[in-house]
């Protein structure tokens, strides 16, 4: 048995791009809750009885400048004491000058507290006046807090707190 070894010559060649780069986008909101004539953020009322709700609320959630167009959600999370009598009422609309009750346009939310609390429970804000949020723009809601009127005896004195959560996902096209 004879064994034959040689070696095969390959021509080749490459080439080259470069100075590839990909640079990730931001989203940065930022939140703001002053307006006129309405209670300012957060909400804050004692003696409610069953059936009452507070003054209206107003917040606006305004998209930097520099962000990517974002799409923006809502709910509440580290409920305390007894919010299962809680109501909440949230709307949004297109922000006017005037802060007024015509920014109330669309309700996103009218319910138990409990009912939106967790990210699994969020809804959405965008999607009414805006498929989603551009940078520079802002998008407002408005929301009272109620006593359910099914609040019974049991929840006399007693208090619930929550903290608001708001979250601006990018768009993908």
């Amino acid at each position: 048995i004879s064994l034959t070894v040689g070696s095969l010559a390959v021509f080749s060649e490459s080439e080259k791009i470069l100075g590839n780069s990909v640079a990730a986008g931001t989203v940065d909101i930022q939140l703001t809750a002053l307006g006129t004539g309405e209670i300012a953020k957060p909400i804050d009322a004692e003696g409610l009885v069953p059936g009452e709700w507070t003054e209206w609320a107003r917040a606006v959630i305004y998209n930097t400048v520099g962000s990517e167009n974002v799409k923006v959600f809502f709910y509440v999370e580290n409920l305390q004491g007894v919010c299962g009598a809680t109501n909440l009422e949230l709307y949004t609309g297109h922000a006017l000058s005037n802060y007024s009750d015509d920014e109330r346009d669309f309700l996103l939310y009218s319910g138990l507290l409990t009912g939106i609390a967790g990210s699994g429970n969020r809804v959405e804000i965008t999607g009414h006046v805006f498929d989603y949020l551009e940078p520079n723009i802002s998008a407002v809601i408005h929301q009272r807090a109620g006593l359910d009127v099914s609040a019974d005896n049991s929840f006399m004195g007693t208090t619930c707190t929550w903290d608001e959560v708001f979250v601006a996902e990018t768009v993908v096209n």
